[in-house]
């Protein structure tokens, strides 16, 4: 989700609740013996009020500005993923397969051959129809009774029996299957090179795991990742910077577009204090108290000659300020931010006057004074990873 713009915290979170509720959903069809018009009725109500949920709340800008500003347009990015379905698709499979799997052995003593049936309760739990339930007499306490004949309702009743597990098992497997290794031949397939110019190189392993300071996604081959020696700036004075030049051999052919991107970790931008580093009105060029400042941003208010950092928080003075050219050729740096974000960003009336410490001082070789909060590198910055990469 990274690659495509929506691995961000608020997006990989959302679709991680979206998963959550259909494996809910489908729990609850799963463990009801008898399906119904309720039954079916509540599920369906449960997906139709999530959908309006999210075309609502992160849908309109005024109920964002309200609630969550960074879920804004949350939902269409999650939705345009491809990851995201895959994730749809695999989750309930993964766990339709156990499920069915575990039940079935539990239900037959932990064998997988079924066991007679010797008791009218197996019999009726195991059948298979759609049948109408039968009129109920009631007996009450008090020795009273009554008829009711209303209660008379189609179900359907699931019958789990060894063909079923059998077909189910096998199709979850086969999808299962087929995705993975799509995703995994996608993912091999991919031209790549990897430049550390600062840190510890580590050796790429067949598992996503950190290795140093590092971080390699499955199907990276060694071949793909190169040395860029120290490129540290340590004892320097405040300020300095240093140019490093790398050459490298590509390892594969790359196919037009090729993207260049950074890669920080361990860095923990999804840490609770740091995401809530911010005064959203302030990003979108209103004023703000300077109890709201202090409220939101603590010590990262002012700087160390008591300039107003603005916009202030951790998220904006910890922008990453290194910069990238390839020899030869022209880095297009525009669409790196989602439109929805450019957008609500703004500078405020007062930007550029003196006393106040801007982004384009503090950040000259990223961000332009004609831009300010509008520059993209900061608006994909103030949108936090989900995770410490």
């Amino acid at each position: 989700m990274d690659m495509w713009s929506a691995g961000d915290y608020y997006t990989f979170g959302t679709a991680v609740y979206t998963c959550l509720l259909i494996d809910m959903n489908y729990r609850v069809l799963f463990v009801t013996v008898s399906w119904n018009a309720y039954v079916l009725g509540f599920v369906l109500l449960s997906f139709v009020l999530y959908a309006v949920y999210l075309m609502l709340y992160p849908g309109v800008k005024v109920l964002c500005d309200i609630l969550a500003p960074n879920m804004y347009q949350v939902p269409l990015h999650m939705t345009s993923n491809w990851t995201f379905w895959l994730c749809v698709v695999s989750v309930p499979c993964t766990v339709l397969f156990f499920d069915v799997v575990l039940s079935y052995l539990i239900s037959n003593e932990g064998t997988l051959l079924p066991r007679e049936q010797d008791s009218a309760r197996d019999i009726s739990r195991d059948h298979c129809s759609t049948e109408e339930t039968e009129p109920v007499l009631w007996v009450g306490g008090d020795g009273t009774s009554t008829f009711d004949g209303s209660l008379r309702r189609t179900v359907f009743r699931l019958k789990r029996d060894a063909k079923w597990v059998v077909v189910v098992s096998l199709s979850c497997g086969m999808t299962l299957l087929s995705l993975s290794m799509w995703a995994f031949t996608s993912s091999a397939s991919a031209a790549q090179v990897r430049v550390l110019y600062d840190g510890k190189l580590a050796v790429p392993s067949m598992l996503a795991i950190f290795g140093g300071s590092s971080w390699y996604p499955l199907g990276t081959h060694s071949s793909e990742v190169f040395d860029g020696g120290s490129c540290t700036l340590e004892q320097e004075p405040l300020g300095s910077s240093r140019v490093c030049e790398f050459q490298v051999a590509l390892p594969r052919d790359m196919r037009a577009p090729v993207m260049v991107q950074y890669t920080l970790g361990p860095y923990f931008q999804n840490h609770d204090a740091y995401l809530k580093s911010e005064v959203p009105a302030e990003l979108e060029g209103q004023s703000a108290s300077e109890g709201t400042r202090f409220s939101k941003c603590a010590a990262t208010t002012r700087s160390w000659n008591g300039k107003e950092w603005v916009p202030c928080g951790m998220k904006s003075v910890s922008l990453f300020n290194d910069s990238f050219s390839i020899a030869g050729k022209s880095i297009d740096e525009t669409s790196i931010a989602w439109d929805s974000d450019v957008e609500r960003f703004n500078n405020p009336l007062s930007y550029g006057q003196s006393g106040k410490s801007w982004l384009y001082e503090r950040f000259p070789s990223v961000v332009r004074e004609s831009e300010g909060v509008k520059n993209e590198h900061f608006v994909a910055w103030m949108r936090p990873s989900a995770f410490p990469r």
